[in-house]
């Protein structure tokens, strides 16, 4: 399809019934917009798994076992203050870099979508929506093109600069360093 796609990932999709199971068994109720996403794919690895959206493990048909990673979540949170009612609460369902997505079943009525960096549950940025995420992030991540059809490095600017890997195994400029900030 082009010269990108070796960096995504997206998942066949499975028959509903798996997620309706998943809600019963696992008591999680998903957000209306992910069983939509659902409905196409089963989860997805998006720029080289900067950006993912867990899948219901059917098989090998998801890339990431969505129970298993939202118990795994609740085990790297090492703020002990937080109470078992609040992390019943929170459904992970993915990540972008170094932050996981969640949200709140008790906020299903008017969804908010928060990203919070590993091993918390402290909101670092919120969104509307998944869509709303995927087009913050996607203006960093998509390639884009000069006049004469040679590739600009759009994600070298200053929300890059905080993830230098991601850009460096993104276009294999690995000899491009971090500016230091000027002090002054």
């Amino acid at each position: 399809i082009s010269d990108e796609t070796y960096l995504h990932t997206l998942c066949k999709k499975i028959d509903m019934s798996y997620y309706d199971n998943f809600e019963q068994q696992y008591n999680i109720r998903l957000l209306p917009e992910l069983k939509e996403f659902y409905k196409n794919y089963n989860g997805c690895r998006l720029f080289l798994s900067s950006i993912n959206i867990y899948g219901i493990g059917v098989g090998k048909s998801s890339p990431m076992e969505f129970y298993l990673n939202d118990i795994n979540k609740y085990g790297e949170i090492k703020d002990k203050k937080v109470t078992k009612e609040t992390l019943d609460d929170i459904v992970f369902f993915g990540g972008v870099g170094e932050y996981e997505m969640y949200y709140k079943q008790s906020e299903l009525m008017r969804p908010k979508i928060y990203l919070a960096k590993n091993g918390t549950i402290v909101p670092s940025k919120e969104f509307d929506s998944i869509e709303d995420v995927m087009k913050y992030y996607f203006k960093y991540l998509v390639p884009e093109y000069d006049e004469k059809g040679y590739r600009k490095h759009p994600n070298k600017d200053k929300w890059c600069k905080k993830y230098p890997a991601i850009s460096n195994a993104f276009w294999g400029d690995i000899t491009w360093t971090v500016p230091e900030e000027d002090s002054t």
